[in-house]
């Protein structure tokens, strides 16, 4: 998997489904739909806004999310958990 650091970043915010710690993804609900996302081990994870570890997020967080599309994956550049808005998404650069 290759990541572009010339790529558009994307903003995602929905609510988290599962949360796979071994394999390192999370699925969040977007627009009612689930949606996979890849957690590099250097993405940055906030709580309330302090920096936490991948395991502490819990399906039914509301999640707002920074991620780069690459291939055909989305790789997280950042998480922050009870970022309440209405799911959307939208480019954050082009």
């Amino acid at each position: 998997m290759t990541v572009n650091e010339a790529a558009v970043v994307c903003e995602v915010t929905g609510v988290i489904r599962d949360v796979d710690r071994i394999g390192r993804e999370i699925t969040v609900v977007v627009d009612g739909r689930p949606v996979v996302f890849d957690v590099p081990a250097d993405c940055a994870i906030f709580l309330h806004g302090e920096r936490v570890k991948l395991r502490l997020l819990q399906p039914q967080d509301h999640a707002c999310l920074l991620y780069t599309p690459a291939d055909d994956r989305r790789v997280t550049r950042s998480v922050r958990i009870d970022w309440v808005r209405q799911p959307s998404v939208r480019a954050v650069n082009s």
